[in-house]
């Protein structure tokens, strides 16, 4: 693809506390201009629009959601405003399909934006089935979210992936549906981790009143410090609906010195689980990036805070998810196990004490992610010709 040719990306976008959701998003848009493309957020929520909805929008507007207090701390908003080029806002198939951005090429992807059930008219929009036939469609590290795919929805599923000029996947598990269906799909890394730490460097961040000045300026003083680190470690808890789901009294028990917690919204609504004696932050994307730099230790359900920490070298734990959502596990088991990171999985038989007296070593998971990041880029590369 020549020099400057518009791309569009339909991914999630628009959440106001999922760092991960945002800032997978952030990567890719970089990732397009480092090729030389002119990436866009195709603005996609499909939520409908009936006509009730319609005249609620123009008599009420004072409804329309807006993020909490603490969400504006966080300042999402601002950082899409100054980090995305966005298309017109589209809220049904319907709209996108009478008036398709016009671009070059479309991407679907990152993030699980093949998790919702083909029976919600609104979810082929993920599938790029809208716009002119000729418009080259690559699906980049999309996730099915699951581990299997619904027989009665297959063969939906296999009209939709024939029209892709290129498939990936962010898990093994996406790879063998797409081959189950008879279609080639190419495993490939989250947007997140074709940056380096460097490249993050690049964000900055004016801190909100109360907090500490973070952002480039403290990654690049980590950096320069080497293993010294400020202490204390983090919490990034997301969906989770108590503190114990992660341990909290053996983690207390394990480790010591301050405790910052970020909550964030995922499966569930973000909560303050963890009493008085923790910090809340409610971060900007740059300054929940220095947060991970800077902790002595990170501890997280989550895929983007493990992915983070792997590209901060902050060691972690990971606690898997449960129940009904264990299914999201896949995509941190793959990329840990391709790491050789399964050690930093806690487990009935993995205890925080067992887990954290043993170091990572950090040459061997840099070398393994340098390949990876190299083949999942000249997939794109390929993809975008």
């Amino acid at each position: 693809m020549g020099k400057g040719k518009k791309t569009g990306v339909l991914t999630f976008w628009y959440g106001d506390s999922n760092y991960g959701q945002i800032l997978q998003c952030y990567a890719l848009q970089r990732v397009l201009e480092q090729l030389g493309c002119e990436p866009y957020v195709i603005r996609f929520v499909g939520y409908g629009e009936s006509r009730l909805r319609k005249l609620v929008k123009q008599l009420l507007p004072f409804l329309r959601r807006k993020p909490s207090p603490t969400d504006r701390l966080r300042g999402f908003e601002a950082f899409r405003r100054e980090h995305f080029r966005m298309s017109p806002l589209y809220t049904s198939i319907a709209q996108i399909r009478s008036c398709p951005p016009r671009y070059d090429a479309y991407i679907a992807g990152s993030d699980q934006i093949w998790k919702q059930s083909l029976r919600n008219p609104q979810q082929p929009a993920y599938f790029l089935d809208f716009g002119r036939p000729e418009v080259r469609r690559i699906a980049y590290a999309a996730s099915f979210g699951m581990e299997t795919y619904p027989d009665e929805d297959k063969a939906q599923l296999k009209g939709l992936l024939q029209r892709f000029d290129a498939i990936s996947c962010r898990e093994y598990s996406g790879v063998e549906i797409c081959r189950d269906l008879g279609l080639d799909a190419a495993k490939v890394l989250d947007p997140t981790l074709l940056l380096t730490r460097e490249n993050y460097e690049a964000l900055q961040s004016t801190p909100p009143k109360g907090q500490s000045p973070v952002g480039s300026r403290a990654i690049g003083e980590r950096k320069r410090r080497g293993a010294r680190r400020r202490g204390g470690f983090f919490i990034y808890s997301l969906n989770i609906n108590s503190a114990e789901e992660i341990r909290w009294s053996e983690l207390r028990e394990a480790v010591e010195g301050k405790v910052v917690v970020t909550p964030a919204a995922g499966y569930n609504e973000s909560a303050e689980l963890f009493g008085s004696e923790v910090e809340y932050l409610y971060a900007t994307p740059a300054q929940w990036i220095a947060q991970i730099a800077s902790a002595s230790l990170v501890v997280t359900t989550s895929f983007h805070g493990i992915a983070f920490s792997i590209l901060m070298h902050t060691p972690f734990v990971y606690v898997p998810l449960k129940g009904e959502f264990q299914g999201a596990n896949n995509r941190i088991l793959d990329l840990l196990r391709d790491l050789r990171l399964e050690e930093r999985i806690l487990s009935e038989r993995a205890t925080y004490g067992s887990i954290l007296a043993r170091p990572i070593d950090w040459a061997s998971v840099d070398s393994l992610l340098a390949h990876m990041r190299q083949d999942s880029l000249e997939f794109l590369k390929e993809a975008l010709k």
